[in-house]
């Protein structure tokens, strides 16, 4: 399994808190099956330190070989999304995912901002795959799923996490994750761990119940097929989402 969000640098944003819990991340993630994640803290234009985080990046990938671990970390970023963040990925304050052409992005939780669409119009532009995170916890979203939909048809790639599809993040989020990869608008499950406590890197129970919920394969897909593609920067096949069905309210008739 390869896990393609996770926060898992030691003392860098709201992730592992120091070395000692990322070691402790690696061996939960491994001994849950997990073979490579790749590390995305989080980037807000102005704040960060990339450089920094590439070599504590190098740092930790030799100290899990000194160690004889097999798991592998790679470099990528969550990147909070601007009206110019194209510009940002082009002048390499941040990074995509592994170096691909996928770029990881993110909204806050409560609204999607007014120029999110030219702003993930412009990045494609730029030759960037743009992929929506955790859609599944956005308020806006969740009343609106219909935006998922345009998202995916203006061709974006969605991901949403594990710990939403097994319940930790709450009973209304677990049902509009099953619902989103009923709706073929699911193209990778990562698991988003923060720590070793609540949000930890653990995949396997999200890959079995997307099986449940999608069908035999999709768990594979979704958590293995599509992020292995993603690492070596070949073309991700989205398929075609079924759009949400809203219902008419009694007074929209007149």
């Amino acid at each position: 399994m390869i896990d393609i969000h996770c926060h898992i640098i030691y003392d860098t944003d709201d992730g592992a808190g120091d070395l000692r819990e990322t070691m402790e991340m690696c061996e939960i993630a491994e001994q849950d099956g997990i073979s490579t994640i790749i590390a995305t803290p989080h980037y807000i234009h102005g704040e960060g330190n990339n450089e920094k985080v590439s070599e504590k990046i190098e740092l930790l990938n030799e100290e899990l070989k000194r160690n004889s671990r097999a798991l592998r970390i790679l470099q990528g970023n969550e990147i909070y999304l601007a009206r110019n963040s194209y510009e940002h990925l082009l002048n390499n304050e941040c990074f995509t995912l592994n170096n691909s052409r996928y770029a990881l992005v993110e909204f806050s939780m409560t609204d999607v901002p007014d120029f999110a669409f030219d702003a993930l119009y412009n990045m494609q532009v730029k030759g960037y795959v743009p992929i929506i995170a955790h859609p599944e916890r956005n308020y806006r979203i969740l009343h609106q799923p219909n935006l998922v939909y345009d998202f995916m048809k203006e061709g974006c790639l969605v991901q949403i996490n594990s710990t939403s599809l097994t319940g930790l993040s709450g009973k209304e989020i677990k049902s509009f994750s099953e619902t989103l990869i009923k709706h073929n608008m699911v193209h990778f499950i990562a698991s988003d761990a923060h720590s070793v406590r609540n949000r930890k890197p653990v995949l396997s129970k999200a890959l079995d119940l997307a099986d449940f919920i999608g069908g035999d394969g999709v768990g594979q897909r979704l958590i293995c097929k599509n992020p292995k593609a993603l690492i070596e920067n070949k073309i991700i096949k989205a398929g075609e989402p079924i759009k949400f069905k809203t219902r008419k309210r009694f007074f929209d008739i007149f």
